[in-house]
């Protein structure tokens, strides 16, 4: 996936601590999505086991032991004073102009990831509700209670805690929101072989009512043609395998007076807009509301009509494009 149109690792996609790891985040309220009033930091820290006592604590799988339960302390829930310099990464956004700290989530523009080390420490909106931040190599970040700057060290394979420190509204206590990942040296694999997969791919929706925004879900799957696969190649196909995806809509103009197709969206329009989830379903925001406007092109028609939908998508070294799907704009 992308992110300003520059090409990071979602969490589910097998993520190599020489990759930039993309750790997303999504806040519902009500059942839709909605930002949050505010984000002071997002903390990575290491899930340790007694092996790494000589950090003073370990995780064993769970993040209880990184937060202060003490419910008479000022940062209850919060991540403990004693260890924040002990995570391995530290994100939140800067207002170098005045100095001082921004946690308005509104603020937190996807234009601003640059990609590099420099532009990597941020936390980024990419849409209404959806939040992220980039593990990038050789990074820094900055710990807030201490202003100290220290290096991205999430350098060694294993598994990892992101620790979101949120303020879901104006009047709200702050939040600490939990999650995994795992950071692989690499993702290689052998077979006697050429692996063959096939590909099945089927669209959710059959009917979208006119003026609504939905997201088009291209649910995948694969199977292996090799009886003799080994079960390190089975395993790796357990997350996501899918890259480069991206998905076009037509038109196809049955009305009187009116023929052959429209293109709405194209292969190159969408690429960097879908999402990819971990059990390799593809999923595309779209707003129907565009379509009052293609409308007035001559040849479209009206916006109700049939529309045809095909994902496009990279498995190893195949280039895939799944059937031709229509669904109904009524």
């Amino acid at each position: 996936m992308k992110l300003n149109n520059i090409i990071v690792v979602p969490r589910h996609n097998r993520p190599t601590v020489q990759s930039k790891t993309d750790l997303e985040l999504n806040f519902y309220n009500n059942g839709s999505y909605t930002d949050p009033y505010a984000i002071s930091a997002v903390y990575v820290f290491k899930d340790t086991n007694a092996s790494s006592a000589e950090l003073g604590y370990t995780t064993n799988g769970i993040p209880e032991p990184l937060l202060d339960l003490d419910t008479s302390s000022s940062r209850y829930g919060l991540p403990k004073y004693d260890i924040v310099e002990d995570a391995v990464m530290t994100f939140h956004n800067i207002d170098w102009h005045r100095g001082q700290r921004d946690t308005t989530a509104s603020d937190f523009s996807a234009g601003n990831f640059t990609g590099g080390v420099s532009g990597a420490s941020g936390i980024y909106r990419t849409g209404v509700g959806q939040f992220a931040c980039v593990l990038v190599p050789d990074a820094s970040g900055i710990q807030p209670e201490t202003s100290a700057v220290r290096s991205n060290e999430a350098s060694a394979a294993g598994q990892y805690f992101d620790l979101w420190v949120v303020k879901n509204t104006e009047t709200g206590a702050w939040t600490t929101y939990s999650n995994k990942f795992r950071l692989k040296n690499d993702v290689w694999v052998t077979t006697t072989e050429p692996l063959t997969l096939t590909t099945n791919t089927r669209l959710k929706q059959k009917y979208i009512e006119f003026g609504s925004t939905v997201d088009l879900t291209l649910e995948t799957s694969f199977t292996s043609e090799n009886r003799n696969i080994p079960v390190e190649v089975r395993d790796s196909f357990r997350e996501s395998i899918i890259q480069n995806a991206a998905i076009r809509i037509t038109k196809l103009n049955e009305e009187v007076g009116f023929t052959g197709q429209y293109e709405v969206s194209g292969y190159a329009d969408t690429s960097g807009l879908v999402r990819i989830t971990s059990d390799d379903t593809v999923i595309f925001n779209f707003d129907t509301n565009v379509l009052t406007t293609l409308a007035a092109n001559d040849g479209f028609g009206t916006p109700r009509g049939v529309y045809q939908i095909q994902a496009k998508y990279d498995v190893l070294n195949e280039r895939i494009y799944s059937k031709k799907f229509k669904v109904i704009v009524r």
